[in-house]
């Protein structure tokens, strides 16, 4: 289980780096036309674009860090180390894909795929089999 959800966690970094990129390109043309809706006096949807091109832009920059993120947790996953990240990477992508949901107001694969992967390296880190060598490297004493 632990290497089926540092696979899929890898996976969902790869997805992860691409809305990022799409969310921050969009946020940035976004404010663009805010402020180019503002020089001819539609202030209503200038605010509006501007709001939106923000929030597209945080949202993007959050997906770039949990594109970082979410590989290393892969790597700590298949090494057995820092359960802390692994816990702190699944809710910042639950958190993340709860973002998007709300911005384009759909659910897509996507946000499922990363979820399930979340939920998944959740468990894993919680998992008291997670914390233990395997059972190839332990020594046992003669008595």
């Amino acid at each position: 289980m632990r290497v089926a959800a540092a696979v899929l966690i890898m996976v969902v970094a790869f997805m992860d780096f691409f809305a990022g990129a799409y969310y921050l390109v969009g946020g940035r043309v976004e404010n663009w036309f805010g402020h180019g809706a503002a020089m001819v006096d539609e202030d209503e949807t200038a605010a509006v674009l501007l709001v939106h091109g923000l929030e597209r832009s945080a949202l993007g920059s959050l997906f770039l860090v949990l594109t970082g993120l979410a590989i290393a947790t892969g790597v700590e996953l298949l090494r057995r180390q820092s359960s802390g990240l692994v816990i702190c990477t699944g809710l910042l992508q639950i958190l993340g894909d709860a973002g998007s949901v709300y911005l384009r107001g759909t659910v897509h694969g996507t946000n499922l795929v990363a979820f399930i992967a979340s939920v998944l390296i959740i468990i894993v880190a919680l998992s008291h089999s997670y914390h233990q060598p395997s059972s190839g490297l332990t020594s046992t004493a003669a008595s």
